[in-house]
């Protein structure tokens, strides 16, 4: 492509394609991440509340019993159930259970977040975040480990709305082109320094 604006519209398609392979990554991990609390949080609440003995017992009587519970063999020692009876005592106490309920209940809010975020909110965050510390490492005294320095006074010239304001109009646009052969209209002046900034270039 030429140098123009029709390259940061291929840009972010691009990035946009990305962020959605790069959420239902992170979607998985954290589902994950919950069934695992999930279980584990279940088994100390049976144990603290005594529903669930595990002393003075044979560990076949327990494998049983974990089994008409509906918990998950895995394999391993201890009939498939190490996962659980690995557990020292220490983190089934109450005040572990409290802990353990409290990191669960993060990671199922960290689903239901990720869950409602679209590949294009991640996007939007992630470019908040970094013409902040762009932002900041152009201060005066600070070394410039983000951004080179001969880019310097033109970075700080590029207001940061203008740059998200762009971005904005072309994941809206992509987002909700009705035709697939439809192209973008003229970008101006500023949308074209927005281009030259997101590619590397100066302005």
């Amino acid at each position: 492509f030429p140098f123009s604006p029709k390259v940061l519209e291929e840009f972010v398609k691009v990035r946009l394609d990305k962020y959605a392979a790069r959420k239902a990554a992170a979607l998985v991990k954290l589902q994950e991440d919950l069934a695992n609390l999930d279980t584990k949080t279940r088994f100390s609440k049976l144990v603290n509340s005594d529903k669930l003995r595990l002393f003075n017992r044979p560990v076949e009587e327990i494998a049983e019993e974990l089994n008409r519970l509906n918990f998950e063999a895995r394999g391993g020692n201890l009939l498939g159930y190490a996962y659980l009876l690995n557990t020292s005592f220490s983190q089934l106490t109450a005040e572990a259970l409290s802990v353990l309920s409290k990191k669960r209940n993060k990671v199922a809010d960290d689903v239901k977040r990720l869950e409602e975020a679209s590949p294009s909110d991640l996007y939007r965050e992630d470019l908040r975040q970094l013409l902040k510390a762009i932002q900041e490492e152009s201060r005066p005294g600070k070394s410039m480990a983000l951004v080179d320095r001969a880019h310097q006074s033109e970075i700080r010239q590029v207001h940061e709305e203008e740059y998200l304001s762009r971005i904005e109009q072309l994941i809206h646009r992509l987002k909700h082109r009705s035709a697939p052969n439809s192209k973008l209209d003229d970008c101006d002046s500023s949308g074209e320094q927005a281009t030259k900034l997101a590619m590397g270039g100066s302005l």
